[in-house]
């Protein structure tokens, strides 16, 4: 499947998943995540489905360069992808210190390049990527409904489908804010 297909499909089900919590009370934020090698800006909706608890989903693209990190000298590249998240709040009013657990997918596309007896050799991979991680953070609640979340996360980055040359995967520590709005 090509990546525009993917992408369609990928803002399909974002869509049809807005459209299932329409009546629901939700959150609806844009964020961005930041690591050492990257970022990712993403789009999310949470419905809030207990005291506590919220379910969500986020549609987003990875832009990387992960320089001599990966397996090649020079890794770079972008992709597009889904995250459905679990939140638990340690209090009722869905703000204040929460955790996640996410499990993000990721369709990338790398460009490679290794320098080899003065010269440079290079190639494209693409890859499907799992990155389940673990995140807290902290929800501040402004007015009755706009809310600003700064976040820490950890987890591993596994590509689990590669068509090209083995590229870098491992260990994630991304530093994140999100701003959205509660309905």
């Amino acid at each position: 499947m090509n990546s525009s297909y993917k992408l369609i499909l990928s803002c399909l089900l974002f869509l049809l998943t807005t459209s299932l919590y329409a009546q629901q009370s939700k959150d609806v934020s844009v964020s961005l995540l930041v690591y050492p090698t990257g970022i990712i800006p993403q789009l999310s909706i949470d419905k809030i489905i207990s005291k506590k608890s919220s379910l969500g989903i986020k549609v987003g693209a990875n832009i990387f360069r992960h320089r001599d990190l990966g397996v090649h000298d020079d890794e770079r590249g972008h992709g597009f992808g889904l995250t459905p998240t679990y939140t638990y709040y340690f209090n009722s009013l869905h703000t204040k210190w929460h955790i996640s657990l996410k499990n993000d997918i990721w369709w990338n596309h790398v460009d490679w390049s290794d320098e080899l007896n003065n010269s440079t050799v290079g190639g494209q991979t693409d890859i499907i990527v799992l990155q389940p991680t673990a995140e807290i953070g902290h929800s501040f609640l402004f007015g009755q409904s706009f809310i600003l979340t700064p976040s820490l996360a950890a987890g591993l980055e596994w590509n689990i489908k590669t068509d090209g040359e083995p590229t870098g995967q491992g260990p994630i520590v991304l530093i994140g804010i999100k701003l959205g709005k509660r309905f």
